[in-house]
């Protein structure tokens, strides 16, 4: 038997490196990327009948744009079901938003939207298609693109939102539907929102129902605890009385339940309450379809609560203003007020080197200078990335096509040069012919270098491996010497952390270029980890896709 294709996703940019730089981020989601330039190619590629879990769609296109293009795809049977993020390069303003999901999409992104949850965004549609698998038939995935349009237009008001997603439930699955969460500090499962068909009955059984005070059955305690769904086809009143509680009997048969299913609300691993959907009236029972529908929906209305809250737990917008505004200023501070003193510095330096008839205590002066502005430049541009970073814009990257060993070569040889004594030596496998930052790689390279080389047993030579496979890039760089104690190695690529306490090493940097360099290779969709120990030694192993 053959393994089972994988899921295919759409990219339609008529930018070039745009499209680069998805698959760059995209590639390791293990997923088919097809990629467009126009509107009308994402057409023609759709017509051949390939089914597709998303679609990535550029609003601005010459020719069809992203909104006409969506438009054509919501009148064909075949692609309306197909869920699409609409990304844009230009300001993004609520007209903007609401007209994306007016055109059918399940979300608007800028463009500078951060990789990592752009990634797991798409990740989680991809999971969903799998999960419904090829087969799933009838509206279920049109549903589901429906409720996420109706949950993302929804305030980021939790108790709007709640609505909204009960609403949602109600409208497509069941006669009623209730939401529980969890909440802080108490940890009691509150009933925050109820919908019925019937508002008279939603009335009465929300002022039943709704409040911390009314206790929650064993079965929701359960569900919200262990995680796992709940499914109840065909419902027998009398057993379904002996479990309840007492205070929930009268409602119980006042509005007797006949079909019963409920689904934990789980966001990052975290169990945040539950969700159910009931039907009211005899010979409706739910099916096994039914139920993997409201596990869907349950995913994608976790991932809207867990974004409520968490904005809700942010700072007051006018403070969180300022707090960016002070940082961008320092920003500014950095890149201008102290670069320019610095590069006069470095001129003056250079014309002073260059006079004839300079002592050798003048030169081993000017000499001092240099290599003192030439650390504080590298300090400075630390800085600007670590800010960059740490404020969420991620480091800029400028990706072209590279041999990827040429540039670790070069390199190597940059560092021997400065340090004659030192030795590194350098193995490489396979065709290097990658797409990526160059400069930003030699970032990358020289840190791990001369750290390698800082750290390391004196005498001792640094080895640099690299090998190209089809679909990975694989750099290591191994030193022997002192293994890096094992409490530093989780906390080794936060910001103001170091591998070694001598007091030669301490003062040597900031303790911001292990930092860094985990976000340019994050940028590339990369993973960087290490390893140590006082008999291997050290590794740092860098993989990135390879395109």
């Amino acid at each position: 038997m053959g393994a089972a294709p994988r899921p295919r996703v759409l990219l339609v940019d008529d930018d070039p490196d745009s499209l680069a730089a998805l698959e760059i981020l995209l590639e390791p989601l293990g997923a088919e990327l097809v990629k467009t330039t126009s509107g009308e190619q994402a057409l023609q590629t759709l017509s051949t009948g390939n089914t597709f879990a998303l679609i990535l769609l550029d609003v601005r296109m010459p020719g069809l744009n992203g909104y006409e293009t969506a438009d054509l795809l919501r009148q064909d049977e075949r692609t309306r079901s197909i869920p699409i993020i609409f990304l844009t390069s230009c300001a993004q303003g609520e007209e903007e938003v609401k007209t994306g999901y007016a055109h059918g999409a399940v979300d608007y992104l800028p463009k500078s939207f951060p990789a990592q949850l752009l990634r797991w965004k798409v990740s989680s549609f991809i999971e969903l298609f799998l999960s419904r698998g090829d087969g799933a038939a009838g509206q279920r995935p049109q549903m589901l693109a429906e409720a996420s349009q109706a949950l993302r237009r929804e305030s980021q008001e939790l108790a709007s939102l709640a609505q909204a997603i009960t609403r949602e439930v109600v409208r497509h699955m069941g006669d009623s539907s209730t939401l529980r969460l969890w909440s802080e500090p108490d940890r009691l499962l509150e009933c925050v929102s109820l919908s019925h068909v019937n508002s008279r009955a939603q009335e009465e059984l929300l002022q039943r129902l709704a409040g911390p005070s009314q206790r929650p059955s064993e079965l929701h305690l359960s569900l919200a605890s262990t995680g796992q769904s709940f499914f109840w086809p065909v419902v027998s009143l009398e057993e379904l009385l002996a479990q309840a509680l007492p205070e929930q009997r009268p409602t119980l048969e006042r509005y007797p339940i006949h079909s019963w299913m409920a689904v934990p609300l789980v966001a990052h691993g975290r169990v945040l309450g539950t969700l159910d959907a009931v039907r009211h009236t005899p010979g409706r029972p739910f099916s096994p379809e039914d139920l993997r529908l409201l596990e869907e929906f349950a995913s994608i209305a976790a991932l809207s609560l867990e974004e409520s809250r968490s904005l809700r737990e942010q700072p007051p917008q006018e403070a969180l203003r300022q707090q960016l505004e002070f940082e961008q200023k320092l920003i500014g501070i950095v890149s201008h007020d102290l670069r320019t003193p610095l590069g006069a510095i470095v001129m003056a330096a250079g014309l002073l080197q260059a006079t004839p008839g300079l002592d050798e205590r003048q030169r081993r002066a000017v000499h001092r200078i240099l290599s003192s502005s030439d650390r504080a430049t590298r300090l400075i541009q630390d800085f600007l990335d670590f800010t960059q970073a740490h404020l969420g814009q991620g480091i800029a990257l400028k990706l072209q096509r590279v041999d990827l060993h040429d540039v670790i070569r070069e390199v190597v040889s940059e560092v021997l040069q400065t340090s004659p004594g030192l030795r590194v030596s350098v193995e490489q496998r396979g065709d290097g012919q990658g797409l990526c930052d160059p400069d930003r790689l030699a970032q990358v390279v020289t840190n791990l270098v001369n750290n390698a080389l800082t750290y390391g047993a004196p005498g001792m030579p640094v080895v640099v491996r690299s090998e190209a496979s089809p679909g990975t890039f694989l750099l290591e760089v191994h030193n022997q010497g002192n293994a890096i104690p094992a409490e530093l190695l989780p906390r080794l690529f936060d910001p103001l952390m170091r591998g070694a306490h001598s007091a030669r090493n301490l003062s040597r940097n900031i303790g911001l270029g292990l930092f860094i360099v985990r976000e340019i290779v994050r940028g590339h969709g990369g993973s960087i980890e290490v390893s140590s120990s006082q008999e291997a030694g050290t590794t740092f192993a860098v993989r990135l896709p390879r395109q």
